[in-house]
């Protein structure tokens, strides 16, 4: 199905006062951060490779849990680096971390069992 917008509506969205920042003017010209784009890249990359890994590798879900284990230990290394002293988070932290981390290990299950399967 397509979706037709009218040449009028875009002519209003993008010369209208009220929309300065419409993407639709012309004259809106956002500049992006170099280390910004940088990142955005490398992350891109890394999604890419580590779901090339997965594909590749025999027992998908062990191999995504050895995955994590191995950066979650990598990351502890970094903690002493921070510059400042990391503090104990609060009981709604921790119940939203917890949350997340239900939501992370189910997409992860459901991503292994997606890939074993083809």
């Amino acid at each position: 199905m397509d979706i037709h917008i009218p040449s009028q509506a875009i002519y209003f969205l993008s010369t209208h006062e009220d929309f300065p920042h419409s993407p639709l003017n012309l004259g809106y010209n956002p500049r992006m951060n170099h280390f910004a784009f940088t990142l955005i890249v490398i992350s891109a990359v890394m999604h890419v490779l580590w779901n090339l890994l997965v594909k590749r590798s025999r027992h998908k879900t062990v191999f995504i849990w050895w995955m994590f284990i191995a950066s979650g230990g990598l990351f502890s290394l970094v903690i002493p680096l921070l510059p400042e002293q990391f503090h104990r988070p609060d009981a709604r932290t921790l119940l939203l971390v917890s949350v997340g981390a239900v939501c992370f290990v189910l997409y992860h299950l459901f991503t292994g069992r997606a890939y074993r399967g083809g």
